[in-house]
């Protein structure tokens, strides 16, 4: 069924980016529809919230009337940062105007205390001077072939510039008091804390693209929204749809044709067919690789085919765990631990928890500040939900976001 509207602009998908331009379309007078594959808003922004009072705190000894109030526990299970949140980063403003605040100064989001992080290596914690020479020296080796001239195949990795015998990461500085125990395992071991925001392994990052994005993101300082990623992507398509913005929920798209000058025609699974004057696609990279070469038509150009291809996006893995206090050292005080791996014998996709703990730093020196009998068990939040990818059907099936 042919829908009889001509849109302005019809856009796929209806994560940030999806709605971000419906909101920036709308607001200057321009029609718009939303096609989005899945029953949510939001994209990977997904925020897991529960209430407090369902929670039960009898076991926390440390438990207070205060600590058991009504407000819900929010945690975002996908994108959780304003990057660069007073660097400059426009998502600040956006966040402001839509009164994502909880501030006196109505800062937009909330930006978390300074704390410290516990990186631990085979002999326990590293001093805050190790943690600084280490910084230091991952530096220096990034800095070293961020320009390599000739530049190199994409294809040559990252780890085999930053782990070559002669890279500049393993140049302890000599301003470093206790560099003793700062190794070449060590070092390599602190170098592949990189692969916690890439999402994948230093062998599988090109060496001649590493870094390119910093040119143009934002960094610096990190502030979460208030009341979740999830929150804030609903607040601005609901400001766009105030303003016109049509929503279509469940509405996995098969084809985008165009004729000509003719309007662009996007076909859904079940049929329907909407027609735009443009049409904007924010599918994500994953799920537009596995998209049939009839899915866009006229094809999209070859320099852009083969940019899909051969750019992929790396798997980080969120693992929420409820304790109903907090019982490891230094809480207040402490951000996070990082366990630094002990062996190169590097896990694989096959391999155990137990397998992959012990490769990692001694967890009985963490366990003998306080004494795993000590912690208390954790719940797995049955109420968490799975951010399963949105994939395309195979040729034999319908296409979509």
């Amino acid at each position: 069924m042919v829908q009889s509207k001509v849109f302005d602009t019809i856009i796929l998908g209806a994560g940030w980016s999806g709605c971000i331009a419906a909101r920036e379309l709308t607001s200057r007078g321009h029609s718009v529809l939303v096609l989005e594959a899945r029953d949510r808003i939001g994209g990977r922004a997904r925020t897991w919230i529960k209430s407090v009072n369902s929670l039960s705190a009898s076991d926390d000894p440390n438990a207070t009337a205060e600590r058991r109030g009504d407000d819900d526990i929010k945690v975002d299970l996908g994108c959780s940062w304003i990057h660069g949140y007073n660097e400059g980063n426009p998502a600040r403003e956006i966040a402001r105007q839509l009164n994502v605040t909880r501030d006196s100064d109505q800062q937009a989001t909330h930006l978390p205390k300074t704390v410290t992080s516990l990186i631990y290596g085979p002999d326990g914690p590293l001093s805050s001077t190790q943690v600084a020479s280490l910084s230091k020296s991952l530096s220096r080796a990034q800095v070293s072939f961020k320009t390599p001239y000739p530049p190199p195949p994409p294809s040559v990795s990252l780890a085999s510039a930053l782990f070559a015998p002669d890279s500049p990461l393993f140049n302890i500085s000599s301003n470093c008091t206790d560099s003793s125990s700062i190794n070449r395992e060590v070092s390599t071991g602190f170098a592949r804390t990189l692969e916690i925001p890439l999402g994948l392994k230093l062998e599988q990052a090109s060496l001649r693209w590493s870094g390119w994005e910093s040119t143009t993101s934002f960094s610096g300082s990190d502030a979460a929204p208030e009341g979740g990623y999830e929150a804030l992507v609903i607040k601005v398509l609901d400001q766009a749809q105030g303003k016109g913005a049509e929503v279509k929920l469940r509405s996995i798209v098969n084809g985008i044709n165009r004729k000509d000058n003719e309007a662009v025609t996007v076909t859904t699974q079940d049929g329907e067919k909407f027609e735009g004057k443009t049409v904007i696609c924010t599918i994500p990279l994953g799920v537009l690789k596995t998209a049939q070469a009839s899915f866009f038509n006229p094809p999209l150009s070859g320099q852009m085919q083969q940019t899909i291809a051969g750019t992929h996006v790396g798997v980080l893995e969120k693992l929420l765990l409820h304790y109903l206090f907090a019982w490891w050292p230094d809480a207040s005080t402490t951000g996070s631990y990082i366990f630094l791996p002990t062996t190169t014998t590097l896990p694989t996709a096959s391999s155990t928890l137990e397998e992959i703990f012990a490769a990692s730093t001694h967890l009985p020196r963490f366990s003998s500040i306080i004494p795993l009998k000590q912690s208390p068990k954790p719940t797995m939040p049955s109420s968490s939900p799975v951010l399963n990818p949105c994939r395309l059907p195979r040729p034999s099936q319908a296409t979509g976001p």
